[in-house]
């Protein structure tokens, strides 16, 4: 049941994608668009239509326009429309219970769809156009404390201001960064990243926000004013940026670097020299990197580091630049030095970029895990805030907490809820909606990971109040989308539709279908010859986790006792836990069972692991092909007799309403403009 009107939800909402009225409220058009179907005197334009169709799975997966797919979704969906119609005049959109299932779905989807909407689109977007391009920056960091006096922090704001005016006026910014700055990647070594402020390639999500936005505003060559993030006061120079890349993977041969007081220090080079002559001279790569590369790791799998990303954090930037560089799959570098030693570089794979459609679920993934969506969350709450009138009984609260110790602060709301039952204390009011301190507890006791902490009662009260009262601003909101957002009205009449659908055809069609015994029978009778099993092998199964008891049983059917003796001697001891089964295979199933289609007759498979334990398949035969029996075939009987049924009541209703279509105005390109 749950699964067919999920079925018909889908169909309905990818007929109804993107409508803004359900059946009934289409205008009449103007004689200058061809109208492609009449349904009780109400005209559907080519437009419509197309629009409809555009926005369908089929419709959006069609690579070439297709008239003879647009003429079948024409047809579907003046049936749709017409059930929908006699749905409606049947009163199926006032029934007490449909309209109690629709307001639980408003419950489930309103608040998703408005922080996906309002929080997380934004965020991806964001990225996504960030990403198509990569940043190269030093920083200077003076740092702060959350709590540093403002005297202090103004201090720290001139001292960077006037570093800023050095390095504007000519001074190196590298070695500003080395006497200045206080991040200490700035002074520890010369490999290190972030040394004296370089901190390298990135793009968007790599950063903190303010930090990457201020570097996505500054061009290349240009230093940043003084900005300031949840580390301090910060100024940047960015030194290029460069459109992104798409990901490679690359081989490569390295011979490492050695210490200056090392005598063989010299030697690097001429080994990686020495390397290069030996695949010039037709080597294969794969094998010399086995052979000759100081990169254990990657040595063992012929010189393979994997997929690298244009933005990938601590790449060398003189390996970076040779691997991007190189052209074609098979293509090798020159020598190439890193902070590492010598290396040769082989490109062996290529990716693409992705568009935003192919991103989005990864970028999405990535968004969740950021500071900024909380941030995000937090401003869309303010927002909402400051859109209604809000009250917090702070009195009231704190009185609840007066004297008490920090950690029972969870404790005391917990029982003045029990104490409240009925809801007459009233904590907060948001625009027409009051909350009582049961909501609050409520709300506290679902949220137990992600709420503030405070070192007060106080002021634990507080943040617990104030995050309270943000997330009823997001709740109320969620309500009034209905009202607020024309996409998610419509996705939501799409619900309605959808339920009542199939309500529809539960009582229009289904039941009766499967309840008609007599024209089930007639239906059988009529197409006996058609439903047959054909040639199917006969697999049986023995399964055990225990190990011995299933080589013990297969031991038995070996020493050729029959099929029945070993099961009625299973079922006769109830500590022998073996299971046995037979399953009539058709063909290839990609189950288990495939592991039998090659058998001889009499032949057994190996033991294989299964569901936590080990299984066995012999192959006892072909079970010839025949007739099935009513019982058998009833389900696809069924079936077929309620597309019989419905395809007389869509006729019905048809006539009832008048209904023409006129495919022949449908333009040839399904995609006219």
């Amino acid at each position: 049941m749950h699964l067919r009107i999920l079925c018909v939800l889908a169909c309905v909402m990818t007929l109804f994608a993107g409508a803004c009225s359900r059946v009934g409220g289409i205008a009449a058009t103007t004689s200058a668009v061809p109208v492609v179907a009449v349904i009780d005197g109400v005209a559907i334009t080519a437009e419509e239509l197309l629009h409809k169709y555009r926005q369908t799975a089929s419709g959006l997966a069609t690579a070439e326009d297709d008239s003879a797919a647009v003429v079948d979704f024409l047809e579907r969906y003046v049936n749709l429309r017409v059930k929908l119609k006699a749905a409606q005049e049947a009163g199926y959109y006032r029934m007490g219970n449909l309209m109690e299932e629709l307001d639980g779905y408003r419950g489930s989807l309103g608040r998703p769809y408005l922080m996906d909407k309002e929080v997380m689109e934004p965020i991806i977007r964001d990225l996504f156009e960030k990403k198509q391009e990569v940043i190269s920056v030093s920083h200077i960091l003076m740092r702060l404390e959350p709590d540093t006096a403002p005297a202090d922090t103004m201090l720290a704001y001139e001292k960077l201001d006037a570093i800023r005016d050095s390095v504007v006026a000519g001074a190196d910014f590298g070695i500003m960064a080395l006497r200045h700055s206080e991040d200490p990647s700035a002074t520890i070594s010369e490999l290190a990243p972030g040394y004296k402020g370089f901190l390298g390639k990135f793009s968007a999500g790599r950063l903190v926000k303010p930090f990457e936005d201020m570097a996505y505003q500054i061009a290349a060559g240009e230093v940043s004013p003084v900005f300031r993030t949840q580390y301090g006061y910060h100024i940047l120079l960015v030194h290029e940026r460069t459109p992104m890349l798409p990901d490679i993977r690359v081989s490569h041969i390295m011979t490492r670097a050695k210490y200056e007081d090392d005598p063989d220090s010299l030697t690097s080079l001429d080994r990686i020299l020495a390397v290069k002559a030996r695949i010039d001279a037709g080597e294969p790569f794969e094998m010399v990197a086995r052979s000759a590369s100081d990169d254990i790791n990657s040595a063992s799998r012929d010189g393979d580091i994997g997929t690298l990303s244009h933005d990938a954090a601590g790449l060398d930037t003189a390996f970076a630049n040779a691997a991007f560089a190189l052209e074609n799959v098979g293509d090798m570098s020159d020598v190439v030095e890193s902070a590492f030693g010598y290396h040769l570089i082989k490109l062996t794979e290529r990716f693409s970029l992705e568009s935003y459609e192919d991103a989005i679920h990864d970028l999405r993934s990535t968004a969740s895990r950021m500071p900024r969506v909380r941030r995000a969350e937090k401003k869309l709450a303010d927002n909402l805030r400051n859109l209604h009138s809000v009250s917090v009984d702070t009195v009231l609260l704190l009185s609840m907490v007066e004297g008490m110790p920090r950690d029972s602060v969870r404790t005391v709301i917990a029982r003045h809820a029990v104490e409240d039952s009925a809801g007459a204390v009233v904590i907060a009011t948001f625009a027409d909606s009051s909350y009582a301190v049961g909501q609050l507890a409520s709300f506290i006791s679902d949220s137990r990971s992600g709420l503030p902490n405070a070192s007060t009662a106080d002021e634990q009260m507080l943040r617990y109040a104030d995050a309270f009262v943000d997330d009823a601003a997001i709740s109320y909101a969620a309500r009034q989308l209905e009202e607020t957002d024309a996409e998610y009205a419509a996705m939501i009449r799409e619900f309605e539709d959808g339920l009542v659908l199939f309500r529809f055809m539960v009582d229009s069609v289904w039941t009766m279908a499967e309840s008609d015994s007599v024209g089930l029978a007639a239906h059988y009778a009529d197409r006996k010859n058609e439903y047959r099993f054909p040639d199917r092998r006969r697999i049986l199964q023995l399964y055990s986790r225990n190990d011995s008891l299933l080589t013990d049983a297969i031991a038995r059917l070996d020493s050729r006792i029959s099929w029945a003796e070993l099961s009625a001697e299973i079922s006769a001891d109830s500590m022998y836990a073996v299971e046995m089964d037979t399953v009539l295979v058709e063909g290839v199933s990609n189950s288990i069972y495939d592991r039998a289609l090659n058998l001889e007759e009499g032949e057994r498979t190996e033991p294989v692991t299964y569901r936590s334990g080990k299984t066995v398949l012999f192959f006892a035969g072909i079970e010839p092909a025949r007739a099935k029996t009513f019982a058998e075939a009833r389900a696809a009987v069924i079936t077929e007799h309620q597309q019989i049924l419905e395809d007389r009541m869509i006729a019905r209703l048809r006539a009832r309403y008048a209904v023409q279509t006129f495919p022949g105005r449908l333009p040839v390109d399904s995609g006219m403009e």
